[in-house]
């Protein structure tokens, strides 16, 4: 139908929202004329004949208003940029413009006035120009013709030639639906180059926490294998390094990122047995350049590489990029994919950073050796210097012939124990050991065995008492013997005679199988029964002992069975 420059001018410079209002009231007109036209006619046709020729005015009238309205809906509807339908109240196509039979050019023979939204529906899903219905058609269609007919959101929709488009849909006053389509296939462009670029970033980002984290070369290459082939969705990735025995000289590694171990490995065969690595080569040519190489067929870059090869190996388009370290390549990564793949320019230039960031890690690696190095002399001569202190330590609190405690370490220590059994209102006790016989053995048998059987008697003493108890050599040939936790007097009499008992059997000397014998006397002071202190327990222990040894040697007596006495005996 012609379209008059005066309607032309009427909506050029309106709205879509302006126009699509206006369509909805020159719907409405429309139904009203017609309805009009329809009630004039009916009531012509009851008249005399002759009533419905030229002369009939109200039906004339009626009848240009209606043309009118219809020009002026379709000026309307084809003045819009979007594609638009308008459906009747029974969902008919009524009218739509050339945009919408533009977007479904695969339905140009079916698309007419008067098919139902529902069929026009079921043509498109089968001709393939709504990909989402697949595998789900009926649901589909039942959800989209509800929405359709009770609209209540946008509708975001890929179309079949990768254009994308928001449709809307709105109710008129006389229950149809205007349906419009709106393209954003820019808007789309542009968000998904925006979220590509992101997750090259993203991307970066991950291979930047590897190199600072990574404690090998090898966890930082692995990683980002990993994310590369994640994000560009390439089943193969793989690593040449260098080693330390043949520096700047690049081999396979056995660092890979496989989507599929199996269908792959007839490639990974191949590759780690150097055969496909040829002069020439995609490692050889990114060593060369200093660059990342893309090679999208990789039949026509080598002569070695056939068709036959390719189909065989799974394999078709890779790229490669170095990892420096410096001026030095120490990695090259290559990542492989079964289909042909053209260059990705913003790819090859975000992956080009990559390593620089990997290279970090071998500096940082380098670095660390060169602390861990120095850290390690440093705790060398730590270690040289506390053990010598300890030595020193040692040789101050120790007795050097038995390695027990000195008698100011075994006074501390029973101190300690003084203050715990105060502390839980306990017992503790000295014992003031003595051996008995001992100088004979000096005199008789020398130093060396008087030694010996004193390294004897230390053991002894040990194995007589608890962990948590303290044996101490004074001097010559008395000790001490700390106990903590004592009940009663009859529990340290229990170790004295355990003390008397091991001490008195016979010890093997000089290496020729001779046995020498002594004994013990001991004195024993209970704390707090004979004394508050350390220095008092021992003293009143060592007058004990003497008691002991004016009464017959080789036994044990309580402080409080004693007088002070300040003789002595051997």
């Amino acid at each position: 139908m012609a379209v008059t420059n005066s309607l032309e001018s009427t909506y050029k410079w309106k709205s879509k929202e302006e126009l699509l209002a206006e369509i909805a009231v020159l719907e409405q007109r429309l139904g009203d004329s017609e309805e009009s036209l329809y009630r004039l006619r009916e009531s012509a046709t009851g008249t005399k004949k002759g009533s419905l020729d030229a002369g009939n005015y109200p039906l004339k009238r009626a009848e240009d208003r209606l043309q009118k309205n219809k020009e002026r809906l379709i000026d309307a509807i084809h003045s819009l940029q979007e594609g638009f339908a308008l459906f009747d109240s029974d969902d008919k196509l009524v009218v739509f413009n050339d945009v919408y039979k533009r977007l479904h050019a695969l339905s140009n023979n079916f698309l007419k006035p008067g098919v139902t939204f529902e069929q026009l529906l079921r043509n498109n899903m089968a001709n393939g120009t709504i990909t989402e219905s697949v595998g789900r058609e009926e649901e589909f269609i039942q959800e989209r013709i509800e929405l359709h007919r009770n609209p209540k959101e946008k509708i975001i929709r890929e179309w079949y030639d990768g254009s994308w488009y928001v449709i809307s849909e709105v109710k008129t006053p006389r229950n149809g639906i205007i349906q419009t389509f709106n393209d954003i296939t820019p808007l789309k462009m542009a968000e998904a180059e925006l979220l590509e670029k992101s997750k090259l970033m993203e991307l970066l980002q991950n291979v930047a926490i590897a190199a600072n984290n990574e404690q090998t070369l090898d966890g930082a290459i692995q990683k980002c294998l990993d994310d590369i082939c994640h994000h560009i969705d390439w089943p193969v990735g793989h690593a040449h390094v260098s080693t330390s025995t043949a520096p700047g000289v690049l081999i396979p590694s056995d660092i890979w990122c496989l989507e599929d171990e199996e269908k792959f490995g007839k490639f990974v065969e191949v590759r780690e047995n150097s055969e496909f690595v040829m002069e020439g080569g995609l490692v050889d040519q990114v060593v060369r350049s200093c660059a990342p190489l893309w090679i999208p067929d990789l039949t026509k870059a080598s002569d070695e590489f056939t068709e036959d090869m390719a189909d065989e190996l799974l394999i078709r388009s890779a790229f490669g990029l170095p990892v420096f370290s410096g001026d030095n390549i120490v990695a090259v990564l290559a990542f492989f994919t079964s289909e042909v793949t053209e260059p990705n320019e913003d790819l090859l230039e975000t992956l080009a950073q990559v390593g620089g960031l990997l290279g970090r890690v071998v500096e940082r690696m380098e670095a660390q050796e060169e602390v861990d190095r120095r850290m390690n002399e440093l705790a060398t001569e730590v270690l040289v210097r506390k053990r010598a202190e300890e030595k020193i330590q040692h040789l101050a609190n120790h007795d050097a012939l038995t390695g027990l405690p000195s008698l100011r370490l075994g006074k501390d220590r029973l101190a300690n124990a003084i203050a715990n059994a105060k502390r839980h209102k306990k017992k503790a006790a000295v014992m003031f050991v003595d051996l008995d016989g001992f100088k004979a053995v000096n005199d008789t048998l020398g130093h060396d065995v008087g030694d010996e059987v004193l390294k004897g008697v230390s053991e002894r003493l040990l194995n007589s008492v608890r962990e948590v108890d303290t044996v101490a050599r004074i001097g010559g040939d008395e000790f001490t013997v700390g106990l903590t936790e004592v009940k009663t007097e009859d529990d340290a009499a229990v170790v004295a005679k355990k003390i008397i008992g091991n001490v008195s059997e016979p010890f093997v000397v000089g290496g020729g199988g001779a046995q020498t014998n002594i004994g013990a006397s001991i004195g024993i002071a209970i704390f707090p029964d004979h004394g508050a202190s350390a220095e008092e327990l021992v003293h009143r222990g060592d007058q004990a002992m003497y008691s002991v040894k004016r009464q017959g040697k080789n036994n044990y007596a309580f402080a409080s069975d004693i007088e002070a006495d300040t003789g002595a005996g051997d």
